[in-house]
């Protein structure tokens, strides 16, 4: 029986886990593991169930990025596969989470970076151990320059030096450091309580709009947030409903906004 590298299964009804369980590896990705990964972040992405996509690693590790092992040619006209996934994480309509249970090297700091928010172990370290080996940490750069910073990021790849958990909570790096898996978990569970009552439409522009201004030119930035202020001036069904709601209760009460996607799945 052929197990999968990658299990999905759900932490609740709007909150989808998927695990890299590649032991024989420390789950370095394949190109098949890859494969299924995107596939499944599709899927998620357009589940209007799912609103948390959880991301973790089976066994002492989260990931140890590219296994470089089972990468038999590459098309230079076509960006890396890997590359590839960090896009699909990265701009995904729904809120990602990396649950981070164990050291995580190369590509895998940068799938725990191109997550929205970071929940680690204590015992967790981000090690960008390219330079060591004669390379460059290309596809992840930038995701470490906008999460990590320019000064961090520049040093951290040139030294190679296993950056602590720690250091990056003080530094406003991850989120939360959890005393274990199931006080990860319970934090998974409070951001879940939290996202329940923000809109879905307005959480996406919130992450592109996030994408744009730290990426982007000025100009391009700019045509962004002019469009996003257009469309406050004449609101989507989700707005209208949003803005109906403050007005009758003055923020007193936060929106349902699964159970009004329901409602509206009925009509």
């Amino acid at each position: 029986m052929t197990t999968s590298p990658i299990r999905l299964s759900r932490l609740a009804t709007s909150t989808a886990l998927l695990t890299l369980d590649i032991p024989e590896s420390y789950n370095a990705l394949t190109a098949p593991a890859i494969a299924i990964l995107l596939n499944h972040l599709a899927a998620l992405a357009a589940n209007p169930q799912i609103r948390i996509i959880v991301i973790t690693g089976g066994g002492p590790f989260f990931c140890t990025g590219m296994d470089l092992t089972t990468v038999t040619e590459h098309n230079p006209q076509q960006p890396p596969v890997i590359q590839t996934l960090f896009e699909a994480v990265d701009r995904s309509p729904k809120t990602t989470i990396a649950l981070i249970n164990g050291s995580c090297y190369g590509g895998g700091v940068g799938l725990a970076f191109a997550c929205d928010i970071r929940i680690a172990l204590p015992s967790v370290t981000f090690n960008l151990s390219e330079v060591k080996r004669g390379l460059a940490p290309a596809t992840i750069s930038r995701y470490l320059v906008r999460e990590w910073g320019t000064t961090l990021a520049r040093e951290a790849m040139i030294t190679g030096r296993p950056v602590p958990a720690s250091e990056m909570l003080s530094r406003g790096l991850i989120q939360y450091i959890a005393r274990d898996l199931q006080d990860a978990r319970n934090k998974v569970a409070d951001y879940t309580e939290m996202i329940r009552t923000s809109a879905p439409k307005a959480i996406s522009l919130c992450k592109e709009l996030t994408r744009s201004v730290s990426s982007e030119s000025h100009a391009d930035s700019s045509k962004l947030i002019s469009e996003t202020f257009n469309d406050l001036m004449s609101p989507s069904e989700e707005a209208q409903h949003g803005l109906q709601e403050f007005r009758k209760t003055k923020s007193k009460t936060k929106i349902d906004w699964a159970a009004w996607y329901q409602e509206r799945a009925k009509l």
